[in-house]
């Protein structure tokens, strides 16, 4: 949740922290591989939300790493307090790297090659709304809003371009019996320049 949607922090009404690893298509030179940690959590009687995100990503010879903050202000819609609506807003600051060394171009006298600029640093800010019930959640949330303004036009910007992504989750909790819990959910991608993806998961959850 707090990856993609900074409305999300705080969610639990508990901190807690989340360390991944991920490396697909191990053994092919350029491998993907991810590293991210967060730690997210309320604070003034679970009416704000704090998270902190660090995130490393390698794809190629391109390197992004970030580091985000997130607020988010907790709304009770419901005297239990079982429904609750977060706004919420983080900013942070984006590093693109690119390892020319690792590129094999056609020519080593491609103009483009020898002048790319290869590191840049720009801010980033991202927004988000999410909504939970005991039985069901739903967020709408945007990142990239402005790095793309920061990015060079002759620099790294060709090379790795920066869009606004749109990010909308829905989900809930299934009972199947009184110790077994079903949590389909969907995540929909869309960054407004290529195909719309779109995400189907459930869990089986053992109470």
């Amino acid at each position: 949740g707090l990856y993609i949607n900074p409305a999300y922090a705080g969610y639990r009404e508990q901190w807690n922290v989340n360390v991944f690893y991920r490396q697909q298509w191990a053994g092919f030179p350029g491998a993907p591989k991810t590293f991210s940690a967060a730690a997210d959590g309320t604070v003034l009687n679970n009416r704000v939300g704090l998270g902190l995100q660090l995130m490393n990503d390698q794809l190629g010879a391109q390197k992004s790493t970030a580091l985000y903050l997130s607020y988010a202000y907790r709304i009770p819609i419901d005297e239990s307090g079982n429904k609750t609506l977060a706004l919420g807003l983080s900013g942070g600051f984006m590093q693109q790297r690119l390892n020319v060394e690792a590129l094999d171009p056609a020519t080593q006298n491609d103009i483009f090659y020898s002048n790319v600029k290869k590191t840049a640093m720009m801010p980033d800010v991202r927004v988000g709304v999410y909504y939970n019930s005991d039985r069901f959640f739903a967020g709408l949330s945007a990142d990239n809003l402005t790095t793309g303004s920061f990015q060079d036009e002759n620099g790294l910007k060709n090379y790795i371009p920066l869009k606004p992504h749109l990010y909308f989750t829905a989900g809930g909790l299934i009972p199947l019996t009184e110790d077994v819990l079903l949590k389909p959910s969907l995540l929909l991608k869309e960054d407004f320049a290529g195909p719309t993806s779109v995400d189907i998961n459930a869990f089986l959850l053992l109470a």
